[in-house]
């Protein structure tokens, strides 16, 4: 009996003490500290106007539910805090990896940033800051790659519209995109026809906008993509030319 009753203790001592581990981790977890980590590397494109966007990256726990609202906040001093115009949504599949990016944000400025909860009561939780600086020099990493179409959008004796395809584009926009055409097949004496009426950053898209007057009938022009960035750099985007002929 004296060994029964010794069994028993023993195995109420230990379910108690299971519980209790498991009380302890549920209140470890229900009051466990919120956190908001943003990565230090960032990514960039450098726009047509010359602005930059940033995109940040982090990561965030909230392990009792209080942020009603996640994002990040940036400003040119330490430590910025939440106004109407300096945060961005952080969106994300996990909460462990979220992204954001700041858009048209000035160029040659350092900035600073870090995540943030609006929490249920309307106060604030902000996480650790990172610095980052848009003085940015896209000249060695930024791509281009455009091809022209063999065939023109419309075409008359004396005027024509081309078309390019912009293939590839990355870290940054040119500013400028048109067209390079002469009669002559190594470009001697070219002239150059530049849309006018782009908005915005320069896409991986089709580009058909631009009409050439002036053109001569029944002759044969060599035309190839061109492009220039604000830091005054030509790029034909590649070895890409057709030829065009007036009716």
């Amino acid at each position: 009996m004296r060994n029964l009753m010794k069994g028993l203790l023993i195995c109420v001592i230990t379910l108690m003490a299971v519980s209790c581990s498991k009380e302890d981790n549920l209140n470890a977890n229900q009051f466990a500290k919120k956190s908001f980590v943003t990565k230090k590397a960032t990514d960039f494109f450098v726009n047509r106007d010359g602005s930059v966007n940033v995109t940040v990256n982090g990561g965030f726990q909230d392990p009792r539910g209080e942020g009603e609202e996640r994002g990040f906040v940036y400003g040119e001093s330490s430590n910025p805090l939440v106004n109407l115009n300096n945060t961005i949504v952080a969106a994300g599949p996990i909460q462990e990896n979220v992204f954001g990016v700041f858009r048209n944000i000035a160029k040659g400025k350092v900035y600073y940033v870090r995540g943030y909860f609006r929490l249920k009561n309307g106060s604030y939780f902000y996480g650790k800051e990172i610095v980052f600086n848009t003085n940015i020099d896209a000249s060695k990493t930024r791509k281009l790659s455009m091809e022209m179409l063999a065939k023109p959008h419309w075409v008359s004796s004396t005027e024509m519209t081309p078309q390019l395809d912009v293939t590839e584009l990355e870290k940054e926009s040119p500013k400028e995109i048109g067209f390079e055409y002469s009669v002559n097949k190594d470009f001697s004496n070219s002239k150059k026809a530049l849309a006018t009426d782009i908005k915005g950053n320069i896409f991986v898209t089709k580009y058909a906008v631009l009409v050439i007057k002036g053109l001569t009938a029944k002759t044969t022009y060599y035309f190839r993509p061109y492009a220039e960035y604000n830091d005054g750099t030509i790029t034909n985007g590649g070895k890409s030319v057709v030829e065009l002929t007036t009716k």
